[in-house]
């Protein structure tokens, strides 16, 4: 990666910062998840594609396949997740989980337990959803005094073109929401805004020694 002059004031210019799939592309990944990893990776660069064509990468920070910080020790957990990308404006942070699930139809949630249409869906052969999006967005606040730091979940189509048909009602752990690959876009200027504000030096120092990839 190419680092940036810093500009005025000890932020850094916009730019990527890691390569889209990075972490569950490399070769350990690989081995580890197969083609499971290759279809998260997959999903990570389809939804830095629509970063790109929003011109979104022109205005935000964007980092991908971060590790879990330890709080504010600043250092990388052993947990075996990651955050797939970040995307920094000034003091607002977002935590971006990408999934491309087969299928079709409403995938929606009740009491921490996830359906799709009126079935019971299991996760990983459970009947539950993850909470690792709520660790890793308690954890960066911890990290990071000083910043906004929210979470959402992006579902990107697969490679054949489908998508399901809405994930509006389906929350993750912490009250974390789930959007369509469009919506979501608009979501993130929401919540980062549509002008680019720079950041501090030591925040983006903290999320580059938090790359995986």
């Amino acid at each position: 990666m190419t680092y940036k002059q810093p500009l005025p004031g000890g932020g850094l210019p916009q730019s990527n910062h890691s390569r889209a799939g990075a972490g569950l592309g490399s070769n350990q990944a690989q081995t580890k998840f197969g083609h499971q990893g290759e279809v998260g990776a997959s999903g990570e660069r389809h939804f830095a594609q629509m970063l790109k064509r929003a011109a979104l990468d022109e205005v935000y920070d964007i980092f991908y396949s971060l590790s879990i910080p330890r709080g504010r020790d600043f250092k990388a957990t052993a947990m075996k997740s990651d955050v797939d990308v970040v995307l920094l404006n000034g003091n607002q942070l977002v935590l971006v989980d990408v999934k491309r699930w087969k299928g079709t139809g409403i995938f929606w949630s009740m009491s921490g337990l996830p359906f799709r249409d009126l079935s019971p869906l299991t996760l990983g052969g459970k009947w539950k959803m993850s909470a690792n999006m709520a660790a890793a967005m308690r954890r960066y606040k911890e990290a990071l005094p000083g910043v906004h730091v929210t979470a959402m979940v992006v579902f990107v189509p697969t490679k054949r073109g489908t998508a399901p048909a809405s994930v509006r009602w389906l929350k993750w752990p912490g009250g974390i929401r789930s959007f369509l690959a469009p919506a979501a876009l608009k979501e993130l200027q929401s919540r980062l805004g549509a002008e680019r504000v720079v950041p501090e030096a030591r925040v983006v120092g903290t999320l580059h020694a938090l790359e995986r990839g």
